[in-house]
């Protein structure tokens, strides 16, 4: 069973020219701020904003082509940034790596499926906060129905804007 993701900042993707004052590195801040900013609209809507942001420095005149990665922390989460540079004016791409779920938003999303699924109203726990998680991993939730009985759900991160979850 699919379903459409529920919490991502997806492929974030932006050209910038992130000149330094002396013209051969990437200016770290204006980077910083540009992430940042994308992702806090993207977590907006889930009452989540980047508390930090880190990046790696590629040194003085990276190659186009050149590589690295920033780490946001949201919520204690981290969200891996890959940033490549696409132009000797050292403009940038980047594109987030982990998909940020917020856990109790992931349960609420899943309740209906599962509910139709078994044919039977069911409630999802998936615990509490946010999980930062790449494409393949996986996180567990509980299923209860009215009467007491319960049983285990993974919930599986895939390529693309599609997310499996199953039954244990």
């Amino acid at each position: 069973m699919r379903l459409s993701r529920i919490l991502s900042a997806g492929a974030a993707l932006a050209a910038l020219p992130l000149l330094a004052a002396c013209g051969t590195t990437i200016d770290q801040d204006k980077l910083g701020k540009e992430i940042t900013d994308k992702l806090n609209s993207e977590y907006s809507k889930f009452d989540r904003q980047v508390s930090s942001i880190a990046c790696d420095d590629p040194g003085k005149d990276p190659a186009v082509g050149t590589t690295f990665e920033c780490i946001a922390d949201v919520d204690g989460a981290k969200v891996h940034i890959d940033v490549t540079t696409t132009s000797d004016d050292l403009d940038v791409t980047y594109e987030t790596v982990d998909m940020l779920y917020d856990m109790a938003f992931a349960a609420s999303k899943l309740e209906p499926s599962v509910s139709q699924q078994t044919g039977v109203a069911v409630t999802v726990d998936c615990g509490d906060g946010v999980k930062a998680l790449k494409r393949g991993e996986t996180f567990a939730c509980t299923v209860s129905d009215g009467q007491g009985a319960s049983r285990g759900l993974t919930f599986t991160v895939v390529d693309g804007d599609q997310d499996r979850w199953e039954l244990d």
